[in-house]
């Protein structure tokens, strides 16, 4: 099943292989830290920056702060079509 919605998120929804990890990865959690969704997706958390960006500047992912902390939580998927 994961294959297929990498599939789907490459060829249809314009992600490369590493942003399509990197939402897989927090459509599983919901919403992280970048070091656990660097661990969790198995990147580096220097790039995982970067492409959380380009996932925010696509409005699939959310930058949210709390007591200083910053997490990321993803958007719907329907955002894709858009």
């Amino acid at each position: 099943m994961a294959d297929t919605m990498r599939s789907v998120l490459e060829n249809d929804g314009g992600l490369d292989r590493r942003e399509a990890s990197v939402y897989l990865t927090l459509l599983d959690l919901g919403e992280a830290s970048v070091q656990t969704i660097a661990s969790k997706a198995r990147l580096e958390r220097t790039g995982t920056y970067d492409i959380l960006a380009r996932l925010v500047a696509r409005q699939l992912v959310r930058v949210t702060t709390a007591a200083k902390r910053t997490r990321f939580r993803v958007e719907s998927p329907t955002r894709l079509q858009d």
